[in-house]
């Protein structure tokens, strides 16, 4: 009796062991099922992209908005990356407007061929920059997704243009020589009318 159980346990030991992926197939259908879970959270991701990250808010003008984003296992250096990102762009674009501002009061001024005062527009740009960077700006939105890996941060940041060129009026005016060849340029009325608007938009 006992041998027959050996017997027909074996036999079910065999069959299970037929219906079973082993070794190699095993494997294969490990890989193939990991894959697909990243497939489909890869998907899930992309579908819950917020919409402003995808079309930042429209400031006018007057306010800029950046998106940065940021993946780690970690979720603060996740948004620590995205805003970093963030940073980064808007510090592009606020340079950008300085370099323009900045053109305008040397052309107007008549001081392309004095190259200390040239200089000196050029440091005060880079200044208003860096400070920027470190002050003036929010974070206007902020979205966390989970991964398989971690997580990812989305951020979008917020900056009133008028904090730029508040600190460039106020530099331009701790140094004499500076404001004496741009005061009566059109282009320093212009920005002084720049942040008359800022202010009273907020």
């Amino acid at each position: 009796m006992n041998k027959k159980i050996s017997v027909i346990l074996g036999f079910l030991f065999f069959l299970a062991a037929c219906a079973s992926p082993s070794g190699p197939e095993l494997i294969a259908q490990n890989i193939q099922e990991k894959e697909e879970q990243k497939t489909e959270q890869i998907k899930t991701n992309v579908d819950n992209v917020p919409k402003w990250y995808l079309a930042p808010p429209d400031g006018k003008g007057v306010v800029g908005y950046f998106v940065g984003q940021g993946e780690s296992a970690s979720i603060q250096v996740a948004k620590d990356i995205a805003v970093q990102e963030a940073k980064e762009d808007m510090a592009s674009a606020i340079d950008s407007r300085l370099s323009q501002t900045i053109k305008k009061f040397v052309d107007q001024g008549g001081i392309t061929a004095d190259a200390s005062l040239m200089g000196k527009f050029s440091t005060v740009s880079k200044e208003v920059t860096a400070e920027t960077q470190v002050a003036g700006w929010s974070l206007k939105e902020g979205d966390v997704q989970s991964t398989n890996d971690g997580y990812i941060f989305y951020a979008l940041i917020e900056y009133v243009y008028g904090e730029a060129n508040i600190l460039l009026q106020q530099k331009i005016k701790q140094d004499q020589e500076m404001l004496t060849a741009v005061k009566a340029t059109e282009a320093f009325a212009e920005l002084e009318e720049e942040i008359k608007k800022a202010q009273e938009a907020n």
